[in-house]
């Protein structure tokens, strides 16, 4: 089996559009990524809101399950979890959890590792 070469380019073109995150139990979890204002709303998709520091490091700021997290994340710029300074700039979508009780074990997965607040 060949495996493909991609160029410098193609490897960062990948890199902003899809993110692993690693949860508390060491699992890896591929989400897409789309701006804050830009993220469509999905059926059974798991949403990481992702604020970015000036340097373009990502943060995890807020997880939900729930569509009606998207427009909350960025509906005029509010803050995404309670309590945090921090807006999102970015959403992390999640779409390979097969069933609720999937969905649930890798969002607790992610809160555990990261503290998250369920939006």
């Amino acid at each position: 089996m060949m495996i493909p070469q991609y160029s410098s380019k193609e490897r960062h073109l990948c890199s902003e559009r899809v993110q692993v995150w690693r949860g508390k139990s060491g699992r890896r979890y591929v989400h897409t990524v789309y701006p804050a204002e830009a993220c469509p709303e999905m059926s059974n998709a798991i949403y990481l809101a992702v604020g970015r520091t000036p340097s373009g490091a990502r943060r995890p700021l807020a997880i939900d399950g729930k569509r009606a997290f998207v427009p909350a994340v960025h509906a005029e710029r509010t803050p995404c979890a309670s309590g945090r300074e921090t807006w999102a700039d970015e959403v992390h979508v999640h779409l390979l959890a097969q069933c609720d009780e999937q969905a649930t074990r890798v969002i607790d997965d992610l809160r555990a590792e990261y503290g998250l607040p369920l939006n």
